[in-house]
């Protein structure tokens, strides 16, 4: 594993995947997406992912922004994990608390090997050691993005010599807005019945029905709105928005389990998982000391929620980690209409 240096991440490698709908850029480090351009009739170019401006600044870039989550995502409390009635201590790279998108080495922070390139695919590669961030299992972590007309498909796969807990995502933050208006200035539905509700600290404690609540997103909801429409909740008080789990009551290859949708309803993304669940982040924590760019180059100060994350995963586990096995492959479409 490349240690994880200003100097690293300038040396990283950046690829484009692109057809006649979209242009999208790639960088080996942390095998993490940086932008998704998009063009529409005599238009310019179009942004609509949280671009952070220069390499040098992805080392230090707490939103995670566009990585690739490995060896695993979401929070464990107290970094304490057991595997077949084996105990392993984590580390506690939140606060000092708690365990956080797989640690202090994960790979969204690390240089990932181009293993293969075609015109429309990119595949990467990332090796862990046994026990690294308290994980057990000499580990290999593989992401293959192919792109297919206004769909970009990423396969995440890994494999160990023991049983283990593998979890992998993607952190992309999308406005389609392309940034002229807020990220809580879109539409969003999401097909779940149920959600985990968090502690104080956004450690998941159980779950509960969406309906009629808050959280329920069953149909298309302006973001903005419905957190204004709920002031007194704890849970958005807490997250400043959502960075909430919810249960897909749909997913898999033939249905789609999140929608998004700009604020003038022209632009959307459908995105279809065989995860069994996904992490909605409003971006209620962004730093506003960091800047994004838009696809002409010129910057811009962040702010919370100007973007929003859709992470697909496992649904959270207390201490028990009940998908633990030595193979993880698991399936995300971003489909795009313009």
């Amino acid at each position: 594993m490349v240690k994880t240096t200003k100097k690293a991440a300038l040396m990283a490698e950046e690829y484009i995947l692109s057809n006649k709908y979209l242009a999208i850029s790639f960088s080996s480090f942390g095998a993490c997406v940086r932008k998704i351009c998009y063009k529409k009739g005599n238009d310019t170019l179009k942004n609509i992912a949280f671009t952070l401006p220069r390499a040098e600044l992805y080392p230090d870039n707490p939103l995670y922004a566009g990585a690739t989550l490995a060896p695993s995502c979401g929070r464990i409390e107290k970094g304490l994990l057991s595997i077949n009635q084996a105990r392993y201590q984590l580390t506690k790279n939140e606060q000092g608390k708690h365990h956080l998108h797989g640690g202090r080495q994960n790979l969204s922070f690390a240089f990932w090997e181009l293993t293969d390139q075609t015109k429309n695919t990119l595949t990467f590669l990332a090796h862990l050691s046994d026990r690294i961030d308290g994980y057990p299992g000499n580990r290999t972590f593989q992401v293959t993005y192919h792109l297919q007309d206004t769909c970009l498909q990423i396969r995440q796969q890994a494999s160990s010599d023991m049983d283990t807990c593998i979890n992998m995502s993607n952190h992309t933050y999308f406005n389609l807005n392309a940034f002229a208006l807020s990220g809580l200035d879109q539409y969003l539905m999401i097909q779940a019945d149920q959600v985990i509700y968090n502690n104080t600290e956004h450690i998941p404690q159980e779950a509960r029905a969406t309906a009629d609540t808050e959280f329920d997103f069953r149909s298309y909801t302006h973001i903005g709105r419905r957190i204004e429409q709920y002031p007194e909740s704890p849970q958005f008080q807490a997250a400043r928005g959502l960075n909430h789990y919810f249960l897909l009551s749909k997913n898999g290859a033939d249905s789609f389990a999140c929608a998004l949708l700009s604020a003038d309803q022209k632009t959307s993304l459908r995105l279809t998982t065989d995860a069994p669940a996904l992490v909605l982040y409003s971006g209620g924590f962004m730093d506003t000391s960091l800047h994004y760019e838009r696809a002409d180059g010129s910057l811009y100060p962040a702010c919370p929620g100007c973007a929003i994350a859709i992470e697909p995963s496992y649904a959270p586990f207390q201490d028990t980690c009940p998908y633990a096995a030595k193979t993880f492959d698991r399936f995300i479409q971003w489909e795009f209409v313009f």
